[in-house]
């Protein structure tokens, strides 16, 4: 079943995955993280949606976008700034 709602797939220590992270919490986007290093289910999901294990990655309605820059443009054009 496909998630229509943006899911970021991350790891621990990943400085793109860090900028990723920063930039939901900065613009209060409404992002489901799910962190690939320690869960296999994650893993799965992350490889049959995107094909590889690469992060940070960002799938909205099967949509997948890798680059850490394309998924802040992304997450900036998306939500912007709230108050």
């Amino acid at each position: 079943m496909t998630s229509y709602g943006p899911v970021l797939y991350h790891r621990p220590f990943s400085p793109g995955c860090a900028r990723v992270k920063r930039a939901i919490r900065d613009l209060r986007a409404e992002v489901k993280l799910r962190e690939i290093l320690l869960s296999r289910r994650n893993r799965e999901a992350l490889r049959e949606a995107a094909g590889d294990l690469r992060v940070p990655c960002l799938v909205v309605a099967g949509t997948v976008v890798h680059e850490a820059d394309e998924i802040v443009k992304y997450l900036r054009l998306r939500y912007g700034l709230r108050d």
